[in-house]
């Protein structure tokens, strides 16, 4: 990712503890000047919520949200936000073709706002089911069988006191905050289902080592294979380097948690943390959404899965695209990845930008559709001419997060 906006500091703000004070660094503002003032509430609205997504102080209605910073994670933020502000319901299509807010206003559903729907706590069936992201991760581990391939692993460093016991305790305040963490699969009929178990305390244990062993340590910790039908997906190993040096490991499944959910959970756990310390329980400020009452909600607005669509769509789409390797592929992958860095000059970079903009696409959409062309091309076009097929094999992930009071909840919403 480019970063939207650069700001120079005389030197970095540090906390007592020596971390990062974010509250204390200066807010990022564009150097690009304040369009005119919004006329009407739509416009008041959104210059306002085009504000607060992309950390400014202040929007003009006349003023473009992707020259501001703005990009297509941060465009589904704000389509949630004006969703969740006026129950009013904007596609994502929508903010590509209109970015300005004066432009964007117009698209603005008139007329009263409707109350949005909240993913709220409701009576549960027997068994609730897995979600599409769940069950496309349980069908993995079933075919694939033993593996760690969707294992997420976080490594903290701490410098300085660290009391074991309120950390223990603070990771079970985390269990029983967050269904998702101790929901493990069960099977009924050949159907999966969501078990949630109790909050009986999470996998932790503390090692003694030294900084020397301990990148072998987190690599051997975090090649854990989670079974899912009987373990948490959660685990923690805290490794203590010398005195007052430590390195939390904190390994979840995927299937439990993505991405997004690193910030609640990291937030949560600072709380409950010192709470602990402090000899109390933590005091929470809000409720999650539990996954399980959002698959519910999830299932029943939307239930069909797309898989007719699909196989109509990717219907001759080769199954393994014959690319010109310089070595056999192996019979059995061995899910072991590389990462090949390369350099965009800025001249390419506003190219590509200004493509995008043209297309009224993403930065992302562009250089993905370079990639199926390229494709394409090193396949000698032996597959469908419009690259169809290629498309089919470009495995994308992208957060399916749709309601605005989801961002506390530790979960899986990722769409692949």
């Amino acid at each position: 990712m480019v970063p939207a906006f650069v700001v120079p500091v005389d030197e970095i703000p540090l906390t007592g503890n020596g971390k990062l004070d974010r509250a204390a660094l200066p807010p990022a503002e564009t150097a690009l000047p304040v369009s005119r003032r919004p006329e009407n509430p739509e416009e008041r609205l959104l210059c306002d919520l085009f504000a607060e997504t992309l950390g400014l102080a202040e929007v003009g209605a006349e003023d473009n949200f992707f020259d501001l910073g703005g990009h297509s994670l941060l465009a589904t933020r704000l389509i949630n936000r004006l969703r969740a502000e006026t129950g009013r319901e904007l596609s994502i299509r929508t903010l590509f073709d209109a970015p300005v807010v004066a432009d964007l206003a117009r698209h603005v559903p008139q007329g009263a706002a409707v109350a949005p729907v909240r993913a709220a706590a409701a009576p549960r069936p027997e068994r609730v089911p897995l979600s599409p992201a769940q069950r496309r991760l349980w069908f993995f581990d079933r075919f694939a069988g033993p593996n760690s391939v969707y294992n997420m692993s976080f490594a903290v460093r701490f410098t300085g006191p660290l009391r074991v016991e309120p950390l223990r305790a603070a990771l079970g305040d985390l269990l029983d905050r967050h269904e998702s963490l101790r929901t493990t699969v069960v099977e009924h009929h050949g159907e999966p289902y969501q078990r949630i178990r109790d909050a009986e305390g999470l996998p932790f244990r503390t090692v003694v080592t030294s900084e020397a062993a301990l990148p072998q340590l987190l690599a051997a910790a975090s090649a854990h294979v989670f079974d899912l039908e009987t373990e948490l997906p959660v685990r923690a190993v805290l490794h203590e380097t010398a005195p007052e040096h430590h390195v939390l490991l904190l390994l979840l499944h995927h299937i439990a948690a993505d991405g997004w959910s690193l910030g609640p959970l990291a937030r949560d756990l600072s709380t409950a943390y010192r709470a602990r310390a402090a000899g109390d329980a933590p005091q929470w400020t809000s409720t999650p959404v539990q996954y399980a009452d959002y698959t519910l909600r999830l299932l029943d607005r939307d239930p069909d899965t797309g898989v007719d669509h699909w196989a109509r769509i990717l219907h001759g789409a080769p199954e393994v695209l014959q690319l010109p390797l310089d070595r056999p592929r192996p019979p059995v992958s061995a899910h072991r990845g590389e990462t090949v860095p390369f350099t965009l000059d800025a001249a390419l970079h506003a190219r590509l930008n200004r493509l995008a903009a043209t297309t009224r696409t993403s930065l992302f959409m562009v250089v993905h559709t370079a990639v199926a062309a390229l494709l394409h091309r090193v396949t000698l076009g032996r597959y469908a001419a419009d690259c169809v097929s290629v498309l089919g094999i470009l495995g994308i992930s992208a957060a399916a997060e749709t309601l605005t009071e989801l961002e506390t909840t530790v979960r899986e919403y990722a769409n692949s």
